[in-house]
Order: C-alpha cells, then structure tokens, then sequence
C-alpha cells in the first residue's frame, strides 16, 4: 500500500492512466459478461416458453396429469405468474382434484384479484364443493380481496401526496385557507381510510395462513390423536384457517397436526396431509 502511495505521488498521470487501461478492460469484461447474462437469460426465457407450451399442448390432449406435473415444475422454478397458476388450477380441477385447483386459482387471485376468467372459474369450483357463489370469510374480507396489498398502498400513498399538498397550499396561499378547509378534511379521512385498508390487507395477507383441503373428505377431531373425538368431515376444496400446529410422537415417528377453521366456524384437528397452503 505504501509503495502504491508511492507511485502515486511521485507519478500521478502514469498511475491514472494505468488506472483507465484497467478500468478499460473492466469496462470491456463487463460488457463482455452482461452479454453472456443477457445471453443465458434469453435462453432460459426460452426455455421456459417452450415448456409452458408443451403444458398447454398436453393440457389441450386432455393429458392432464403430463400437464400438471409440467407447470408445477415451471411454477418452482420460477415466480409464477397469474397465468401460469391460471393454466395450473384448470388442469388441477379437470384431474378431478378439486383442492389443489382452488389453492392454485387462490395464489392467482393474490396477483391479478379482478380477472374475470379467474373470478368466475374460482367461483365455479367453489360452488361444486360448498353449493354457493360467495367466497368463504366475512365481507370486509372478501372486499379487502378486491385490491392487491400493492394497489391499497398506492391509493394510500397518493392519497397522502394529495392531503400533504393541500395543507401545503393552504400554508402558501392563506388567503384561500377557508375554501380548502373542507377539501383537506375530506382527503385527510380518505387517506385515513386507505391507510387502515393498506394494514387490514397487509394482514389479512401476512398475518393470517389459509389452506385448502386436498384429500376426498379430512377427519376433523376435538384433538390432535387419531382416538380424538370426530366432529366433522370436510371435503376435498374446503377452504380453511389455519390457527395453530402440533407435532404429536406416532409410532417410530412424528405426525404433524393442524388445526383449522371452515367459513362456517366449524374448528377442529386435521392431519397435515389433508391440506395445502395457499401461498
């Protein structure tokens, strides 16, 4: 280092123009290496394409299984988009497992919430396992369903960018401070109201773990045993909370329990077998 020093006192333009030769050849190297990246990115887009339409093709032969296992390899390889889990929930629901097809259509819906092919194919299989139209969960739910948690913190954001300028204004020009009194309340509560919603779906998304049943029909017992009491059946597509977990001893090994909640309140143990997560 004290050498280095050295040079570059005793010879600065030498040193600088050593140190552009090298940054010249950093520049080209990376260049060089951006192409290579941008090279095997477009191979693996391609890739990709190709694969997703090979599913689309079994799909389309009624090759459901080929389907299925093709776009769940695509969707753990990369991040899945809407469409991809789109294609996957009808293959899962035209294999007849009606489960894993409503927790695909449910991962769609977190990206693209108002698609009406998604809505009304969701909807349709819901109704073939609890015989209504509506989505299980309370209104406020299924209202701050309506909008992804990206869109409720833009609305909230420029809300906030609306009320911050009018108060500004009112600052800059008092003598309009009457007139604007009535506009800044108004977007001081909407902002207030898209705010709480950004935190209710921020939650409801975050704080709150949802599955779906994946096994004809899932024992529901008062406890997390096999001798506990049975409280109910609930059948394959049976849309759940998940409230809390136990890992019992069971024979040689371990067996992980669930306990869940239906949209009709009905509580109770279920293996964790019986279930898939939806996110």
């Amino acid at each position: 280092m004290n050498e280095l020093m050295k040079r570059f006192r005793v010879s600065g333009i030498r040193f600088c123009a050593k140190a552009s030769g090298q940054l010249a050849s950093c520049l080209r190297l990376w260049t060089a290496m951006s192409g290579l990246v941008a090279g095997g990115a477009l191979l693996a887009a391609d890739d990709t394409a190709t694969a997703f339409d090979q599913a689309n093709k079994w799909y389309e032969q009624a090759r459901y299984a080929e389907a299925i296992a093709a776009y769940e390899k695509l969707a753990a390889s990369n991040a899945p988009d809407a469409a991809l889990l789109f294609n996957l929930g009808n293959a899962q629901f035209k294999a007849g497992h009606t489960g894993l097809a409503i927790a695909a259509y449910r991962r769609a819906q977190e990206l693209t919430p108002r698609d009406p092919g998604l809505r009304f194919n969701l909807q349709f299989t819901r109704k073939s396992v609890t015989g209504a139209e509506t989505a299980p969960g309370r209104f406020w739910q299924r209202a701050l369903a309506s909008l992804t948690l990206n869109e409720w913190t833009l609305l909230a954001a420029l809300a906030l960018w609306l009320w911050c300028g009018l108060l500004a204004w009112r600052e800059w020009r008092p003598a309009i401070r009457p007139a604007l009194r009535g506009y800044t309340a108004a977007a001081g509560i909407f902002f207030g109201v898209l705010a709480s919603g950004t935190v209710a779906a921020f939650q409801q998304q975050f704080g709150i773990e949802r599955a779906v049943i994946v096994v004809p029909e899932a024992i529901v017992r008062v406890g997390p045993l096999d001798e506990a009491k049975e409280l109910a059946k609930f059948r394959d597509g049976t849309e759940v909370e998940l409230l809390d977990r136990k890992e019992i001893a069971a024979g040689s090994g371990r067996q992980l329990w669930r306990l869940v909640q239906n949209g009709a309140g009905q509580t109770g143990w279920v293996k964790d077998e019986a279930i898939v997560p939806v996110r």
